[in-house]
């Protein structure tokens, strides 16, 4: 049992009280108070434990573990999700190889991974509502080719063929005699047909899209020219679409500008009417 306290005690106190500190008994005796580094404030915060040591520490209510850079006041914070399952993620054993990046084996364990090669860097990409044309720029030298979609295109109009453009700095080419193309068509119903064109406005892709529901258009091609190139610029692709006789139609088609450019943007639009929907991206490849 603890000694009772005797009347009448002796205790020595500092000389002077640091604001907000713990006061700690000093010496064996136990007879000596001082001020400890430890300070709680009017809010209960408590700072001056040097290299705390717990098996857990609980930060509820969602709040942050922030780290502090050398200033103070400058944080970087970790916060739990506002609703989650409880879960633990493990770090890995060892620091991981540079380049290298976090992943997770799906039950919380945490290891090191290589980076994937990123040889498409995309360029742009746009989403229609309904627009006229669909146009992206930033294409220039870095590529030697790239890479073009065109996803869920639907137009505001129907029995109306979608066309490809090329330009430079001065804007997109849409001169009378300015392209040649030529496009392999066949349907589900076994029609084939073969068009072409020279010197055209546009570079041909199909005909006749339509623009019913569950009816559109989308293509895939590559433009085989880097920006400081000294051939006419080439594009070619394959399309597919439900025309509007509600049928499958397939064609590949290839085209190129009738005079060498400096090629910094592609345009699509149709024939006639606007494009009511769908999305368009450029990405180039990488030959380094």
């Amino acid at each position: 049992m603890p000694t009772a306290i005797t009347h009448d005690p002796t205790f020595t106190t500092p000389v002077s009280s640091t604001n907000t500190a713990v006061v700690r008994w000093s010496g064996t005796a136990g007879a000596v108070l001082q001020d400890s580094g430890v300070l709680i404030d009017g809010s209960n915060n408590i700072t001056g434990i040097a290299g705390l040591t717990a098996t857990q520490i609980d930060i509820t209510g969602q709040g942050d573990l922030r780290l502090q850079d050398t200033t103070g006041g400058q944080y970087v914070a970790l916060q739990a999700a506002g609703t989650t399952t409880s879960h633990t993620l493990t770090l890995p054993a060892t620091q991981g190889a540079a380049d290298t990046f976090l992943k997770n084996n799906g039950s919380g364990t945490l290891t090191w991974g290589a980076a994937g090669g990123g040889n498409l860097i995309k360029i742009g990409t746009v989403v229609a509502t309904d627009d006229a044309t669909l146009t992206i720029t930033g294409l220039d030298s870095t590529y030697d080719t790239y890479l073009i979609t065109a996803a869920d295109i639907l137009g505001a109009t129907d029995n109306t063929d979608l066309r490809f453009f090329l330009g430079d700095s001065s804007g997109v080419d849409e001169g009378a005699s300015d392209y040649a193309f030529i496009i392999h068509r066949t349907d589900e119903s076994g029609t084939h047909s073969v068009s072409a064109g020279t010197g055209a406005a546009f570079i041909g892709m199909n005909n006749a899209s339509g623009n019913a529901t569950g009816e559109g258009v989308g293509f895939v091609a590559w433009l085989t020219q880097p920006g400081d190139a000294t051939v006419q610029p080439m594009v070619h692709g394959s399309l597919t679409a439900i025309n509007n006789a509600g049928i499958l139609e397939y064609s590949t088609w290839a085209g190129f500008r009738q005079a060498v450019i400096t090629v910094d943007r592609v345009m699509i639009k149709f024939q006639s009417g606007n494009i009511t929907s769908g999305r368009f991206t450029v990405w180039g490849l990488k030959h380094t």
